[in-house]
């Protein structure tokens, strides 16, 4: 489930280079995750040694925190635990987060504050309103290249990301919204976890 959260994360924490300008439409979506919190609903495909698996996907981030539910999991993460939930199993996994390079594959929303230590932008270019930009990273956070495409007011359209592992996915936003901040209870799991649910707490 990690790899997984970290692919979907991945579509959102690589709009905060520092080289791009203050009105760009990536500075745009940047100030949006740092001052509220932002729900996306996207379809995703995922291929790695020929295997192609497909899902859809709603992701809630605010700032380094987030929470999602894809392929039948829920992650939660409040920026120093994640929590691996699967419901129908009822298995449940705590991990800390680490905070730099380390926490990226647990928690890649630290990368939305820390973008330009890790892509540069290599191409960028806009068309018809959309705004495509090509990043490619410079130092090891498990992806080797994105493609971002967005509006000029720094919406999501789609994306595809190329990791270090050979992973390809590619994502279609269906929908993106923003709402006033949570607290950082909102990102903690809500389940009580009685005797018949398996914990592991590897904090």
């Amino acid at each position: 489930m990690n790899k997984v959260s970290g692919i979907l994360l991945s579509l959102f924490m690589v709009f905060s280079v520092s080289s791009v300008g203050y009105s760009s439409p990536m500075e745009k979506l940047t100030d949006c995750f740092i001052n509220s919190c932002v729900m996306v609903e996207c379809r995703y495909e995922l291929t790695l040694h020929g295997t192609l698996v497909k899902g859809d996907a709603v992701v809630q981030v605010q700032g380094t925190s987030y929470r999602m539910t894809a392929g039948g999991l829920d992650s939660f993460c409040d920026g120093h635990t994640l929590w691996t939930i699967d419901n129908e199993a009822m298995e449940a996994v705590a991990e800390p987060v680490e905070d730099g390079p380390a926490g990226y594959a647990a928690n890649p929303a630290l990368l939305i504050m820390r973008l330009g230590d890790a892509f540069d932008v290599e191409k960028s270019s806009s068309s018809n309103g959309r705004w495509i930009y090509v990043l490619s990273a410079k130092t090891d956070c498990g992806i080797k290249k994105a493609e971002i495409v967005m509006t000029s007011a720094g919406i999501l359209i789609q994306g595809k990301f190329s990791l270090s592992d050979g992973t390809v996915v590619k994502m279609e936003v269906i929908s993106m919204t923003s709402s006033a901040l949570k607290p950082a209870s909102y990102f903690r799991p809500e389940t009580n976890f009685g005797k018949t649910w398996v914990v592991t707490d590897l904090r």
